[in-house]
């Protein structure tokens, strides 16, 4: 027992003093605060989507129903942060037996109509703030209303005057103006719930970004049905009391003219999302084939022998290499695989999947997404190229690992939330990142970013890739015959220091 003890104990100390242990312990923490604390600091910067709406039903009976749902939005958040304010912020016992009504509010189902309705009658947040100011507790900060989703302006005179012929470019200057609109909802005349009545138009230069065009859609529905039931009389079905409002989102074109958003529209733009998505597979995938694979060539010194017929650049070179093919192909036979489950599965599918596939491969996008898959993987592999050829056994590499796998992970936990703001403070800001470019660029793709932006990621790509091939090539070739101990950072800045006076660099 006491031997068992002296073993344990021996290898506690061993795991415990290892750098990829220390850097984990620490890391970790901080990537959990970072995944809760990011996602709400990209809602925060996420700009209110202003909108506008050209009613020409006759009443502008579905106007004032969206600015009322803009409004009870709005309402509704503010009330639900409020809420969370005065649970944190205000003493519960004495407020609730002096504030019995406001208590009712604040602890009422999200949503609830008639919490909503005293919330209002109170006057609002500010209302609420000052009924609750004596019994909130010390040092308390003042209540700040979160940011509207959406707001309504109204319409600009030459969008109301715009003929059918016209809207497109009366639309395109308005998108384009000096009134940062988000998108132009046109309501045509005759718009009901009737069998061939016209649909409803979603125009806006961000359609493939559906959270306000889902937002549009689902008051028109629900403006439609209360419509309809105040003209049904009793006994009549409640089937006729459900109807679908229509609405079909538009995408303006160059010159202003505009076509409908398809499905293989918004796929062809979500694909540079799933690309990315693939290439962080991809990574984990090959990270634990290049780190065992370069232990054991090192373990049974087949490195040695083949170190005798190449040298140590062109072993990186090609470990590199393989990779990338690799990679590649896993990707075609997923592509494949699909293609044949498809077919297999959903009739007449492999058409669609084939003209996507060519929409994908004729994109103009195409070039700059290859450049973001291959600088990622490249820079990818060299670290874990590194990491294998400094571990001395699968223990040490894989401590080392757990620290890069977190810092890889980034991208993936920020991925829903970008989604809503490709182009916002915070995506802008990781694309400057050396080793997040690759991934924050395939988001960005199909949003437009400034081609300042585009051009500058491309040269950062390039330029970290050649960086960190180069260097880890160095490591590489320094520490791929050794099998000691890992050196320390100090110990690596020391020998590039003497390498250097040396003249070896």
């Amino acid at each position: 027992m006491t031997r068992t003890f002296l073993v344990a104990r021996s290898e506690f100390i061993k795991y415990v003093t290892r750098r990829g242990f220390i850097i984990s312990l620490l890391m970790l923490p901080l990537w959990i605060v970072v995944g809760a604390v990011v996602p709400q600091w990209i809602a925060s910067t996420t700009p209110t989507r202003i909108f506008t709406v050209v009613d020409r039903s006759g009443n502008n009976f579905y106007a004032e129903a969206l600015a009322h749902a803009v409004r009870d939005d709005t309402d509704r958040r503010t009330l639900a942060a409020f809420a969370a304010y005065a649970r944190a912020n205000v003493k519960p016992g004495p407020a609730h037996a002096a504030k019995p009504d406001l208590a009712a509010i604040l602890d009422a189902p999200e949503g609830d109509a008639h919490a909503l309705a005293a919330f209002r009658a109170a006057g609002g947040a500010e209302g609420l703030a000052a009924q609750l100011a004596p019994f909130r507790k010390d040092s308390t900060p003042q209540f700040v209303a979160p940011k509207p989703r959406f707001e309504m302006v109204p319409p600009d005179r030459a969008l109301t005057a715009a003929t059918p012929a016209g809207f497109p470019l009366a639309a395109a200057a308005a998108l384009n103006g000096n009134r940062p609109l988000y998108a132009i909802v046109m309501i045509p005349a005759r718009f009901s719930a009737a069998r061939g009545a016209p649909d409803a138009e979603y125009w806006s230069e961000n359609a493939s970004d559906p959270e306000l065009q889902h937002f549009v859609h689902g008051a028109l529905t629900e403006a439609m049905r209360n419509q309809v039931l105040q003209k049904l009389a009793p006994g009549v079905p409640t089937a006729w009391l459900m109807p679908e409002a229509r609405l079909r989102p538009l995408n303006l074109g160059a010159g202003g003219s505009g076509h409908e958003i398809s499905i293989m529209d918004q796929l062809r733009s979500y694909a540079p999302a799933v690309l990315a998505f693939l290439l962080l597979l991809t990574i984990f995938m090959n990270a634990g084939a290049l780190l065992s694979g370069v232990i054991e060539e090192k373990s049974s010194r087949i490195v040695e022998v083949i170190l005798s017929c190449v040298t140590p650049t062109e072993f990186m070179a090609g470990k590199l290499l393989g990779a990338a093919a690799a990679s590649l192909l896993t990707l075609f036979l997923w592509g494949a695989m699909l293609v044949v489950g498809a077919a297999l599965i959903v009739p007449n599918s492999v058409a669609t999947l084939g003209a996507l596939g060519m929409a994908f491969v004729t994109s103009s996008l195409l070039p700059m997404l290859l450049l973001c898959f291959v600088c990622g993987l490249l820079i990818y592999a060299s670290i874990f190229l590194a990491i294998g050829s400094m571990a001395t056994s699968i223990q040490d590499a894989q401590a080392l690992v757990g620290p890069t796998m977190i810092v890889v992970m980034a991208p993936l936990i920020m991925m829903p939330a970008l989604l809503h703001d490709p182009n916002g403070p915070v995506a802008t800001a990781m694309t400057w990142v050396p080793v997040y470019t690759p991934f924050f660029m395939m988001f960005r793709l199909p949003w437009n970013p400034p081609a300042v932006e585009v051009w500058g990621a491309s040269l950062l790509m390039v330029l970290t890739t050649l960086f960190m091939v180069f260097q880890m090539g160095r490591i590489f070739a320094s520490h791929v015959l050794t099998t000691e101990r890992p050196p320390r950072l100090g110990s690596l800045l020391r020998r590039r220091k003497h390498a250097k006076r040396t003249g070896r660099a």
